[in-house]
């Protein structure tokens, strides 16, 4: 209460009467906020005085925050502010209550720290693999290309993976290969894959055409690059050729019977590893020709073996000449395309 005396004199300046007014000045009900701040992120809506209820989103990496508060009245009071540690990932539910002066009104604000959590998200969205996009569950094949290029893209962005999100290697020779990949989310999850991978021999790596009419492997050569195989399987344009399955294929016994030079042939070998292939190509065909002359010839005269063969072919070679009945008279290596025959001293078919 407030009194104040209002003192009143009469004319003759002595008689006086005092009279008493009472005031009563009534205590304040606003116990709302002037203002309020936040340390890291912003309220979520801005503050307004009469807005009660408020979000603000904070990184995972902090774990405290300090909210400042003043009350719109000087003689409100207020709990609740301050700074608050210890932060959880998701909700941290604040309250502030703002007493009025009258001791009785009050009005609670309250602020929602949103911590974020860390993903644990290790999917793979998509792999592109030399640029095509691949399903991890089938073999992919090189070809004869030498690069491979991965562009690896996890569901989430945020997670990191181990041999890079863009990784790319040379492979030069023929190769099956696994290529693993770990891919690791925020909190520290992780999930491993895998992507097999076939390089395929070059055609003329491996196989040599022979006569015309044979396609033939080199077996030594696939043995000294780690592979043991178990079977093996001819193609031709595409398609597997019946009945086509050794390490050498001829296309018949006749010398009309020869390898088509404008079809694509490629080798499939079962491995003791898996499949390996060679990649398609169109046979080089040669002229393939042997011819004695003189013929007929003198007896004890030369006569000469012209071989218009590869020399690949004419490697190692040699050639034997025998009589009517069979019996084996001379052996002489081919050292070269022209080779000279001794012919023996008696008459004779040879």
């Amino acid at each position: 209460d407030n009194i104040f005396n209002v003192v009143v004199t009469a004319k003759d300046g002595f008689t006086t009467k005092t009279y008493k007014v009472k005031v009563v000045r009534t205590a304040s009900a606003d116990a709302s906020l002037k203002s309020l701040e936040v340390s890291a992120g912003m309220l979520t809506p801005a503050f307004a005085p009469l807005t009660y209820d408020y979000t603000v989103n904070v990184e995972n990496e902090v774990t405290t925050i300090t909210l400042t508060a003043k009350a719109k009245h000087d003689n409100a009071t207020l709990v609740g502010d301050g700074l608050k540690e210890n932060l959880q990932p998701g909700d941290n539910k604040f309250e502030i209550v703002v007493t009025a002066q009258d001791g009785s009104t009050t009005q609670t604000y309250t602020v929602n720290v949103v911590r974020r959590i860390l993903s644990s998200d290790v999917s793979l969205s998509q792999i592109l693999v030399n640029g095509e996009d691949w399903n991890l569950d089938d073999w992919y094949d090189m070809g004869c290309e030498d690069r491979l290029s991965l562009k690896i893209v996890p569901a989430d962005p945020t997670a990191t993976v181990d041999i890079g999100k863009n990784y790319s290697e040379t492979i030069t020779s023929a190769t099956l290969k696994t290529i693993t990949f770990r891919i690791t989310a925020e909190d520290g999850s992780y999930q491993d894959y895998a992507l097999n991978i076939e390089r395929r021999y070059a055609f003329d790596d491996i196989i040599s055409v022979k006569w015309n009419n044979t396609l033939m492997a080199d077996l030594k050569r696939v043995r000294l690059d780690g592979f043991t195989p178990i079977s093996y399987q001819w193609y031709k344009n595409n398609g597997p050729i019946k009945g086509a399955t050794s390490a050498t294929y001829s296309a018949g016994a006749s010398k009309v019977d020869l390898l088509d030079s404008e079809s694509e042939y490629y080798l499939e070998m079962n491995t003791t590893t898996g499949k390996i292939h060679t990649c398609a190509k169109k046979p080089n065909l040669r002229n393939q020709s042997v011819k004695v002359y003189p013929n007929p010839a003198i007896y004890g005269e030369t006569v000469y073996l012209d071989a218009d063969i590869d020399d690949e072919t004419l490697k190692d070679a040699s050639v034997e000449v025998f009589n009517i009945n069979g019996l084996k008279v001379l052996s002489k290596k081919v050292t070269e395309r022209v080779t000279e025959i001794p012919l023996p001293a008696s008459n004779g078919a040879y």
